[in-house]
C-alpha cells in the first residue's frame, strides 16, 4: 500500500509540473561545449535572470511611486513578447546531466520523479523534450525554473532554504549542483578561450535593451529612468559573475 502511495505521489507531482532548480555554476558549465554552446548559455542566463530583477524593480515602483501597473503581468508581457521562453527551453533541451541514473552531486533529487519521464530517461537531458520552461526566479545561487503553471506556484511559494529542501526531498524538485553537469573534459584550454572570447556585457546589454523597448509604453519617463538605471548597473553585475563563474568552471574540468 505505501509503495502504491508513493506511486500515486509521484505521478501527480510529475503531471502537475517540476521545479527545476539550476545552481548559476551548473548554467556556466553547461556552456562549455562550444562557442555556441557559450553564446546560447548566456544568452538563456541572461533572459532567465533580468525579468526577475524588472518585477522587483517594477514592483518598488507601484509601492513607491503609486504606479499603476502590475509588474509581473507587464515583465511576463515582455517576455513572451521577446519569446524568450522559447529561447530558455531550447536551450536547457540540450543540457546533458552526467552519470546515467543518478547523476552524481544531486543528493537532493528524488531520481523516480524523473525517471516517470521516458524521455529523459533515453537522452539524460535535463528537460525532457515535452517540457518547457513555464516559470523562473533566482534565489540563493539557484536559477529556479518550473515546467508549468502549478509548478511555478509552488516555486513562488517555496521559502525554505536550500539546505531545508536537501532535507525534505520534495517528490517534486531537482536540485542540479555544478558537477551534475555532462563536460567534455578534453578541451579545458578550448573553452577558456570561448570564455575569454565572448562578449558577455554587450551581450547583457542587447538584453536589456530589448526588455527596456517592451516595457517602456507602461511607463513614464522619469519611471524608464528609474527602471534603466537599476537594470543597467544589474546587468553588468551579472555579466561579471558569468564571466567569473566561467573562468572558475574551466579551472574545475581542468582538474
Amino acid at each position: 500500500m505505501e509503495a502504491t502511495t508513493r506511486q500515486t505521489e509521484r505521478a501527480c507531482a510529475t503531471s502537475s509540473g517540476r521545479r527545476i532548480y539550476l545552481h548559476e555554476q551548473a548554467m556556466v558549465r553547461s556552456g562549455l561545449r562550444s562557442p555556441e554552446s557559450c553564446d546560447a548559455m548566456l544568452a538563456a542566463a541572461l533572459t532567465l535572470f533580468l525579468p526577475r530583477r524588472l518585477e522587483h524593480v517594477l514592483t518598488d515602483l507601484v509601492i513607491l511611486d503609486s504606479a499603476t501597473l502590475d509588474p509581473r503581468e507587464v515583465t511576463q508581457s515582455a517576455v513572451d513578447g521577446l519569446k524568450w521562453r522559447e529561447l530558455q527551453t531550447r536551450y536547457l533541451h540540450t543540457v546533458e546531466l552526467s552519470g546515467a541514473k543518478t547523476p552524481p552531486a544531486m543528493r537532493a533529487t528524488n531520481i523516480a520523479v524523473v525517471e516517470d519521464l521516458a524521455q529523459w530517461r533515453r537522452s539524460n537531458s535535463l528537460l525532457a523534450s515535452t517540457e518547457k520552461v513555464a516559470a523562473n526566479c533566482f534565489y540563493s545561487n539557484y536559477y529556479t525554473l518550473a515546467t508549468t503553471g502549478q509548478a511555478g506556484d509552488r516555486m513562488f511559494r517555496d521559502n525554505a532554504t536550500i539546505l531545508d529542501l536537501e532535507n525534505a526531498l520534495p517528490e517534486d524538485l531537482i536540485l542540479v549542483r555544478p558537477r551534475s553537469i555532462r563536460v567534455d573534459r578534453r578541451q579545458p584550454a578550448a573553452a577558456l578561450q570561448w570564455a575569454n572570447d565572448v562578449d558577455v556585457e554587450g551581450l547583457a546589454q542587447n538584453k536589456l535593451s530589448q526588455l527596456l523597448y517592451r516595457v517602456a509604453e507602461h511607463l513614464s519617463a522619469e519611471q524608464l529612468d528609474v527602471v534603466s538605471s537599476d537594470l543597467d548597473v544589474q546587468a553588468l553585475q551579472r555579466a561579471a559573475a558569468l564571466r567569473n563563474h566561467m573562468s572558475s568552471q574551466v579551472a574545475a574540468i581542468s582538474r
